[in-house]
């Protein structure tokens, strides 16, 4: 970078000399690859940050790109100004040549942002201000809490959407942790009235590959007596310090307030999640813990977001000068290294990605199921990442890094997903001490006035979120149904469903359309190279039919499959359900039948693969029809497409040559035609050697038929009408 030297090039920048012809057209994007003009500020300060990230083996002249922010590195914003000075930060770019990497041309790439903090006043009106907090390298920091505490009160104070309707403190849960006082060295667990209330924080966290301190009946006693602080693994710890500086009195903890080994009180209380995670005044996340000794308040080490001050000419060094407020600072901001791959991510992401964290690849709690419905029924969230705090509520998201509470990205964000929106209305109580849950921040998933004969409204979205939430993990395969039950439950309340309106993960008012789900074609995992493939569980846990009969992830295809034909459609008919309750929760497992009425064709399978099925009806093989048939249908077999729901094995549950039933749930005779069917196989209840068990899900391509006859032809031709009943 050289002809000049860089003592040479202070002294003239802190005489204040304007800037030069090829800063001057700042801010328009700036591409820096000559030497530094002397006296230029803007120069002065390029070659300062150059100098305060550079690698000592680095060549001395690189191209640097210099530019305003106009959309942040995580939230999208549009550009505005104030006075003409810019709110956002300023980013250089450039390639780092090495020694090493000389003869390629080429090097890791360098992103750097300027920026002003918010109790400052920036030099350089191109360095955006109050956009920007230069984050603490501890979380346990003085700073942090006192940040988080603003956050909380400034929600509670000034969050009408975020506010309770009735401004009584919510209902307590069956039990809570009580805190206790600053210099306590003891908390303990406390039963509560079925009336009582009061304000608490709930935990979110992973288990882990070990269990965490708990309450168990044996154990019971003496955590009513008081937990001394040093048995607490350290999440637990940090929860209860936290609480005790937001002058919270309870914390809420699922592996101590709930009974682990009473069968009946864990199915009780799981049952209620929706009332312990919506009615808490703040939920915390320790988002990037693995398990409960990890804690959340603590150095951030490599992860952290360091930040250097940067001096800019003609304002002062030391604190005991007048010019101390105009400060600049620059920290390093992550870099992709590789093409970004799409990521789905069922919530908005709250952390940036700093050098040592990569926030695309998603925290610790993103990938557990328990922690979905935790995040999905909070009304605050303050999550706690490995690179920094960040504060989610209704209202919008704001991050460590950045005080602006982003409501654009946030509303944007769940407007595409549609099957999620926060209601204007608040909720009323949600009654921790009964089944009955109100819940009324969720938007309509579903649709009401549906009924399962019709297969359901257009805005029925449920399935949509089955399958965000059977993407992530769960360490017992028996949790599943129970570790969506307060979504359940809330969404029950919201929508004044009857309670025995829900079974096994499926809404009866909309059963046929529900029907209406897959698992996917087996993968790899990109990150550990396993095999992901959905897989039966055990008979017993839940009817064929349901999606929670899988273990494993399941598409939904109602919206492929219906497209904007629904109310075209002609549905099946559902007469009855047979079903028994495995446990208390009444949104946990259970065993039955459902009894359906509709067209159904009998044959054998004599082709399948992981997208078609050849059916040939009447039980015939192909090879036994006669030229007649073969001539006056114009092929062999009926070609459908399919997806089998057990991928586990080669034809796990049905294989080529075997019996199997076609079961017409919708089909629409007028042009495009369509046919959407259950593939079962008969004699495999559970209860009922005669019933029908569900094997996979087929349809005719819409519009590219490839049934030897019309739609209409064909259900006359291959379907009866029968009553049947599927376990």
């Amino acid at each position: 970078m050289a002809s000049e030297s860089i003592e040479d090039i202070h002294q003239a920048a802190e005489i204040g000399v304007a800037l030069c012809n090829r800063c001057s057209i700042l801010p328009k994007p700036l591409t820096w690859s000559t030497p530094p003009s002397p006296g230029c500020p803007s120069c002065f300060v390029i070659l300062e940050v150059f100098n305060a990230f550079q690698n000592h083996t680095e060549r001395p002249r690189v191209s640097i790109k210099i530019e305003p922010v106009l959309q942040g590195h995580l939230f999208e914003r549009g550009a505005r100004s104030v006075d003409n000075d810019y709110l956002f930060p300023l980013q250089m770019k450039w390639i780092s040549r090495s020694l090493s990497n000389e003869l390629l041309g080429f090097g890791p790439r360098v992103r750097v942002e300027l920026y002003t903090p918010p109790d400052s006043t920036s030099p350089w009106g191109l360095i955006g201000t109050h956009l920007c907090h230069t984050v603490a390298p501890d979380s346990s920091s003085e700073a942090c809490m006192r940040l988080a505490s603003s956050w909380l009160q400034d929600c509670l104070a000034s969050h009408s959407r975020c506010s309770r309707k009735d401004q009584l403190p919510p209902l307590l849960p069956t039990r809570v942790i009580e805190v206790g006082h600053k210099d306590d060295d003891f908390a303990r667990l406390r039963l509560t009235g079925p009336d009582e209330r009061g304000e608490y924080v709930a935990l979110s966290h992973a288990w882990g590959d070990h269990r965490p301190l708990t309450t168990e009946q044996h154990s019971l006693g003496a955590r009513l007596d008081g937990i001394s602080l040093d048995d607490f693994p350290k999440t637990f710890r940090d929860a209860v310090m936290l609480a005790r500086f937001l002058e919270i009195p309870s914390v809420w903890i699922d592996s101590l307030c709930i009974i682990q080994d009473d069968t009946n009180d864990w199915a009780l209380e799981s049952s209620r999640m929706a009332a312990v995670y919506s009615n808490a005044v703040l939920t915390v996340a320790a988002d990037d813990a693995k398990d409960a000794d990890v804690g959340f308040l603590k150095p951030r080490g490599e992860t952290a977001y360091p930040s250097v001050e940067i001096f800019y000419p003609g304002t002062a060094r030391k604190e005991n000068d007048s010019d101390q407020k105009k400060r600049v600072f620059a920290r390093k901001l992550a870099t992709p290294t590789t093409i970004p791959q799409p990521i789905r991510r069922d919530f908005p992401r709250v952390a940036h990605s700093t050098p040592g964290y990569d926030a695309d690849k998603g925290t610790i709690l993103e990938d557990r199921a328990w922690c979905f419905q935790e995040r999905f029924l909070s009304r605050r969230i303050l999550h706690y990442t490995a690179a920094e705090m960040a504060f989610e509520c209704r209202t919008g998201v704001q991050c460590e890094c950045s005080p602006v509470v982003d409501r654009e990205e946030w509303e944007r964000f769940w407007a595409r997903r549609v099957w999620w929106g926060w209601g204007d209305d608040d909720d009323d109580d949600v009654d921790h001490h009964d089944h009955h849950h109100h819940q009324q921040q969720l938007a309509t998933i579903t649709n009401s006035s549906s009924n399962s004969n019709s297969g359901g409204g257009a805005n029925n979205k449920w399935l949509s979120l089955v399958e965000q939430f059977t993407r992530r993990k769960l360490s017992r395969e028996d949790d599943t149904l129970p570790a969506l039950s307060g979504i359940a439950g809330a969404q029950q309340q919201q929508l004044g469903r009857r309670e025995d309106d829900y079974a096994c993960g499926i809404w009866k008012s909309q059963f046929l359309r529900q029907m209406l789900w897959t698992t996917p074609t087996p993968r790899k995992d990109r990150a550990s190279h396993d095999l992901v493939l959905s897989r039966r569980r055990r008979r017993g846990y839940a009817p064929s039919w349901s999606w929670a009969s899988m273990k494993g992830p399941i598409l939904d295809r109602s919206n492929l499959l219906l497209a904007s034909f629904e109310h075209d459609y002609e549905w099946a008919v559902v007469r009855r359900f047979d079903l028994v309750l495995l446990t208390a929760n009444p949104y946990g497992p259970a065993t039955g039948s459902v009894t359906l009425r509709g067209p159904v064709a009998r044959g054998l399978m004599e082709y399948c693969n992981h997208r078609y099925l050849e059916f040939v009806p009447g039980g015939r093989r192909a090879g036994d029809m006669d030229e007649e048939h073969e001539h006056e249908h114009g092929q062999k077999a009926l070609r459908l497409r399919f997806c089998r729901d057990d991928e586990s094995t080669t034809y796990a549950e049905v294989a080529v040559g075997d019996e199997i039933h076609l079961f017409a749930i919708a089909w629409r005779v007028e042009r495009p035609q369509a046919l959407i069917c259950l593939v079962l196989r008969k004699g495999f209840g559970v209860t009922d050697p005669t019933a029908y068990t569900r094997v996979g899900l087929a349809w005719d391509d819409s519009g590219r038929t490839h049934f030897p006859l019309d739609i209409a032809d064909g259900m006359n031709t291959y379907f009866k009408e029968e009553e049947i009943q599927i376990e």
